[in-house]
C-alpha cells in the first residue's frame, strides 16, 4: 500500500478548506512535499494586488523601467504595511511600476500551494529576490491576464514544474510589477519582501538572444541629477537580440542653456554623452528628457538639471547626494537613501530601526551674489514632536549667527517639502540637516534630505569660458601613451583647465593650452570619450564638445598555466590540503575543487607568474558550498605582489550555499611587469556536521 499517496488527497482538501474559511489566515508557501491542485488552490493574501484586479491597477505604469535586484531590495517597506494593505500608491511606489530585470540568474523554481510558480532569481553578487507567475485559472478580472498566461505558457514549455524546488541556474530577463510581500520565511526572499508579482514576461539567454521575445532596447542616464555644467552618460542596451540604430534627442533645456548629445545615434548597444551647459539660463531645476527612437520603438530617460543662476553655485558639493554622502560630514546613523526628490539618491538621516541623534553637515562659501539657501526634506515620524523630529540649521560662520531653517517637525505623510532661508553673499556657512529619534522600539523616526540649492541674483561676470580638445583628433585610433591637449579662452581670464576621460577626471592645469599624458593601456580596447572643462574667477564653467577616439592595444596573453584546469590535473599549480581537478566546471570539462564533502582544514592552490605589461584585470569564477557561517568556514583568494610585498584580497572571506558560480575580479594595473602569486583557498573548521568546499575555474588576466 502506498501510504503517502493514500493521504495526499485529503491533505489538499484540508488546505483548500482552510483557505476558503478564513481569508485573513496566513498560509505558509514554503512547505516542501505538500500536494497541490494547480487548478483548485488560489491565493488570498493581497491577491487582487498580485494579479492586477484591484481598483488601483489603472495607476500602474506598464512601460518597463530597467532596474536591478540591488535597487529593488533597497526600497524601504512602507510605514504601516501589512497583510491586508491595499496597493501602495504613494509617489515612487514600486507597486505602481512595471520593472525589467535584465540578464539575472533563475536559480530555482517550484509550484506553490496557491498555484503560483515561485521563482528565485539572483544577480552577479548573489543578491536574491522572488518573482512569481500565477496560475491563469486563478485570475478574475485581471488587467494582466494575457501577459501572465503567456509567461506561464513559456515557463511550462521550458520546465516541468513540481511542488519541490528544482535548480535551473539559467540567464533570464524578466518584467513584472513591484509587490511588497509579508516576510514569512520564503525561500530567496529579499530583506524588504519586494517581489515582481506578477511576472508579465520572461525570456531566456544573454540579452534573450533566441529567447523568442521581441527585440527592444533599454535607455538609461547616469548620473540622473546634475548641478551646473555636467556630462551625464546616456547608455543604450540591446535586448532580445536588438541590432537596430537608436536616434537620440534631448529636450527640456531652458532659454539660454543647451543640452546636446554626442553621438546622436547608437547602433545596437553603446553610449552617448549628454553635455549640459547652463549659459545664461535662469536659476531653477529643469527636467531634461532624453528620447531614443528606433522605428516604432521609443524609450526615454530623465535627468534633473539644477541651474544655480548666473553667479554660479559657490563651493557647495554633491548637493543632490548623487555621489552618496561625499562632501558631507556624518554623525549618528546616516546612509544613502533611494527615496529621492529628484535623481536617484538622497541622504537618509536616522534609520528604520530605533536610533538617537543623527546629522549630515557641510561648510561652504556662498557666491558673492547668493540670496538664499534651500533644500527638500521628507520626514517619516510615527511619534509626536515631543519625542521625535527633523530639524535643520544654517550657521553664518562670518557673523556667528545661526538660522533655524527647519523647526522641529514630526509628520508621516511621505511628502517632500522645501525649506529655505535668506543668506549674505560671500560668507562661509555651515548647513546641518538633522534627525532626532528617542530610541523607542516601536516608532523609529528618520528623514530624507535632498536637492540643496543656492539662489543667486544677476550681476558680475556671467560669461563662461570656451574650451575644446585639440588632440588627439576625433575619430582617431590611439595606443600606448598619447598626449591629450585642450585649449580655453575667456572674456576675463581662464583660471583652470580640466581633461576628462569617459567622464572621469584625467588631469588638470592652470593655463591654456594644457596637455597631459594618457596611458591608453589602462583603458579597455574600444571607443572612449575625451572632454575638457574651463573655469574663470567668477565660477563660470565651460564644457567642450566630446571627442571620440578608439583605443587599440595588443591583446594580453593570459599568463596563467592551466587556467581552466582542462588538463584534468592541477599541473602548473602548487596544491596544499585537499585539492583535485574535478568534472564539475564553470566551462569546459574540469575545475579545481578545494576542500571536501567530508570535514577538512585549510586547502589551497597557488601559482606564481609575471603580470603582463598591458594587464588590467584578473578574474576567476568560484562556487562555494558552505552550510556553516563565515565565522568558521569560508572561501578566499589573494594576489601578492612579490616586488612590493603588498597583498590584494581578490575574494574576501565568503560563505554561501546557493550552488551558484560567481565571478571575482581585481584591478592589476599597479602590478604590471611584477612577479605575483595568486592563491585560491578554502577553509573548513573540520566540524563533522557542516563540511565546506569550493570549486574554482576559468582564471584569466586581461
Amino acid at each position: 500500500m502506498n501510504v503517502s499517496g493514500r493521504w495526499s488527497f485529503p491533505a489538499v482538501l484540508l488546505l483548500t478548506a482552510c483557505v476558503g474559511s478564513d481569508p485573513g489566515q496566513k498560509i505558509s508557501q514554503e512547505e516542501e512535499g505538500q500536494s497541490n491542485v494547480s487548478t483548485g488552490s488560489c491565493g488570498v493574501e493581497r491577491w487582487s494586488i498580485k494579479t492586477g484586479s484591484d481598483s488601483a491597477v489603472g495607476q500602474v505604469n506598464m512601460t518597463p523601467q530597467d532596474t536591478t535586484i540591488v535597487n529593488l531590495r533597497g526600497i524601504p517597506v512602507p510605514s504601516g504595511f501589512g497583510a491586508n494593505s491595499p496597493r501602495e500608491t504613494y509617489a515612487g511606489s514600486p507597486e505602481l511600476q512595471n520593472f525589467r530585470l535584465t540578464n539575472v540568474t533563475l536559480q530555482q523554481y517550484k509550484l506553490e500551494n496557491d498555484s503560483d510558480y515561485h521563482l528565485v532569481i539572483l544577480d552577479g553578487a548573489g543578491n536574491s529576490m522572488i518573482t512569481e507567475i500565477p496560475y491563469p485559472g486563478c485570475l478574475t478580472g485581471s488587467s494582466w491576464t494575457t501577459q501572465i498566461t503567456n509567461s506561464r505558457n513559456a515557463f511550462d514549455a521550458k520546465y516541468a514544474v513540481t511542488t519541490s524546488f528544482q535548480t535551473a541556474n539559467d540567464t533570464v530577463t524578466i518584467t513584472g510589477v513591484g509587490f511588497f510581500d509579508v516576510l514569512h520565511g520564503q525561500t530567496g526572499v529579499a530583506p524588504n519582501g519586494i517581489e515582481l508579482h506578477s511576472v508579465l514576461s520572461i525570456c531566456w539567454g544573454l540579452n534573450c538572444s533566441g529567447g523568442g521575445a521581441t527585440p527592444d532596447f533599454s535607455l538609461a542616464a547616469s548620473p540622473t541629477s546634475v548641478s551646473g555644467s555636467g556630462t551625464p552618460t546616456v547608455t543604450v542596451g540591446a535586448l532580445n537580440g536588438f541590432t537596430g540604430t537608436v536616434a537620440l534627442s534631448a529636450s527640456g533645456a531652458p532659454s539660454g542653456a543647451s543640452a546636446t548629445l554626442s553621438p546622436t545615434s547608437v547602433a545596437g548597444s553603446g553610449s552617448s554623452t549628454l553635455t549640459l551647459s547652463p549659459g545664461g539660463a535662469a536659476a531653477g531645476t529643469y527636467p531634461i528628457t532624453v528620447t531614443g527612437t528606433s522605428g516604432a520603438l521609443t524609450h526615454s530617460a530623465s535627468v534633473s538639471w539644477t541651474i544655480a543662476g548666473s553667479g554660479g553655485g559657490g563651493t557647495l558639493t554633491n548637493s543632490g547626494f548623487e555621489s552618496g554622502l561625499t562632501g558631507w560630514t556624518s554623525s549618528g546613523n546616516t546612509s544613502v537613501g533611494t527615496t529621492a526628490h529628484s535623481g536617484a539618491q538622497s541622504a537618509l538621516v536616522g534609520s528604520t530601526a530605533p536610533s538617537t541623534d543623527s546629522s549630515v553637515l557641510q561648510t561652504f562659501t556662498l557666491p558673492a551674489n547668493a540670496t538664499a539657501v534651500s533644500f527638500w526634506y521628507q520626514v517619516h515620524c510615527p511619534d509626536s514632536v515631543t519625542y521625535d523630529w527633523a530639524t535643520a540649521t544654517l550657521k553664518d560662520n562670518t557673523t556667528g549667527t545661526t538660522t533655524t531653517m527647519l523647526a522641529k517637525t514630526c509628520s508621516n505623510t511621505a511628502t517632500w517639502v522645501q525649506a529655505s532661508a535668506s543668506v549674505t553673499g560671500g560668507h562661509s556657512v555651515t548647513l546641518t540637516l538633522s534627525n532626532h529619534d528617542d530610541n523607542y522600539a516601536s516608532d523609529p523616526t528618520y528623514t530624507f534630505y535632498d536637492d540643496v540649492a543656492i539662489a543667486t541674483s544677476a550681476g558680475g561676470d556671467t560669461t563662461p569660458p570656451t574650451t575644446s580638445v585639440t588632440a588627439p583628433a576625433g575619430g582617431s585610433t590611439v595606443s600606448g601613451t598619447v598626449t591629450v591637449t585642450a585649449t580655453a579662452s575667456d572674456n576675463v581670464g581662464v583660471t583652470k583647465v580640466e581633461l576628462y576621460l569617459d567622464g572621469a577626471l584625467l588631469a588638470s592645469g592652470t593655463a591654456s593650452p594644457f596637455s597631459a599624458a594618457w596611458s591608453t593601456t589602462g583603458a579597455a580596447n574600444g571607443s572612449h570619450t575625451l572632454t575638457s572643462k574651463a573655469y574663470d574667477a567668477a565660477g563660470n564653467v565651460g564644457t567642450s564638445a566630446s571627442v571620440a577616439v578608439t583605443v587599440s592595444n595588443g591583446a594580453v596573453t593570459n599568463p596563467i598555466v592551466n587556467p581552466g584546469f582542462e588538463t584534468g590535473t592541477l599541473s602548473g599549480w602548487t596544491a596544499t590540503g585537499v585539492a583535485a581537478a574535478r568534472a564539475f566546471p564553470h566551462t569546459g570539462s574540469y575545475d579545481c575543487s578545494l576542500g571536501s564533502s567530508s570535514p577538512s582544514t585549510d586547502s589551497s592552490v597557488a601559482q606564481t607568474f609575471t603580470m603582463p605589461a598591458g594587464a588590467n584585470t584578473l578574474t576567476f569564477w568560484y562556487r562555494i558550498f558552505c552550510p556553516d557561517t563565515v565565522t568558521y568556514d569560508y572561501a578566499s583568494a589573494t594576489l601578492k605582489d612579490n616586488v612590493t610585498g603588498t597583498t590584494l584580497n581578490v575574494l574576501t572571506n565568503t560563505c554561501t550555499n546557493t550552488n551558484t558560480w560567481v565571478q571575482a575580479s581585481a584591478s592589476v594595473t599597479s602590478m604590471r611587469g611584477h612577479s605575483v602569486t595568486l592563491t585560491l583557498k578554502n577553509h573548513d573548521d573540520n566540524y563533522a556536521g557542516d563540511a565546506t568546499y569550493t570549486d574554482y575555474d576559468d582564471v584569466s588576466v586581461q
